[in-house]
């Protein structure tokens, strides 16, 4: 298993390089709109062809599901559109803040909405991969 994370982490490494080269040539919206377009047939030969998963499951959810997937959908574009904005302003040059901040995010939701609990020994564990991310970004 260890081999495959991390092999998708090291590709994962070239992804804001490649993006950067993208965005040379188009918008924000219209790198939205390919990046989602290209994903979703991606999703669909994995789920559907190679997987060969039956669709018929996706007529049983109720109104109120396929309305928080139209929410987290769209949650996840404006989110995207947000930080290119913030991007181009010269607001967020690093998107290791980006992806800290996120992490501080889960951990507070997880905490307070969920009622996770939390270890000495865990907190100790995220304090310190914190601390050193700002001493490899310092």
């Amino acid at each position: 298993m260890f081999p495959y994370i991390l092999g998708i982490s090291f590709l994962k490494v070239f992804r804001p390089h490649i993006r950067k080269n993208v965005l040379d040539n188009i918008s924000y919206g219209e790198f939205i709109f390919l990046n989602s377009l290209f994903i979703g047939i991606l999703s669909f030969v994995y789920t559907y062809i190679y997987q060969k998963e039956d669709i018929n499951n996706i007529t049983s959810l109720t109104l109120l599901q396929y309305l928080a997937l139209l929410f987290l959908a769209s949650l996840t574009i404006v989110s995207s559109m947000f930080i290119f904005v913030l991007q181009e302003r010269g607001v967020i040059t690093e998107t290791f803040m980006m992806k800290m901040i996120s992490a501080i995010m889960v951990l507070v939701v997880g905490v307070f909405v969920y009622n996770e609990n939390l270890t000495p020994k865990q907190l100790s564990g995220i304090i310190l991969g914190i601390f050193a991310i700002l001493l490899i970004k310092g």
